[in-house]
């Protein structure tokens, strides 16, 4: 992921927890300073995960890519 994914990411979260957080079903939580960086970073630690597995199907020859 890149930087710039991340940081649109990051956005994309914020944006999210403000449009929902006064919400009856929201949970009764206090949302930290740092809660949308670590969700950010928690998402792209997924990602990471699924780009890594997909690179070693590839090495490994379980899968074939088309280029893009």
């Amino acid at each position: 992921m890149t930087s710039k994914q991340f940081a649109d990411l990051e956005a994309v979260i914020e944006r999210w927890m403000d449009e929902h957080c006064e919400e009856a079903d929201w949970p009764h939580v206090v949302i930290g300073t740092r809660t949308v960086e670590l969700m950010a970073r928690a998402a792209r630690s997924v990602f990471d995960a699924c780009e890594e597995s997909q690179e070693y199907a590839k090495r490994e020859g379980f899968v074939t890519v088309a280029a893009r």
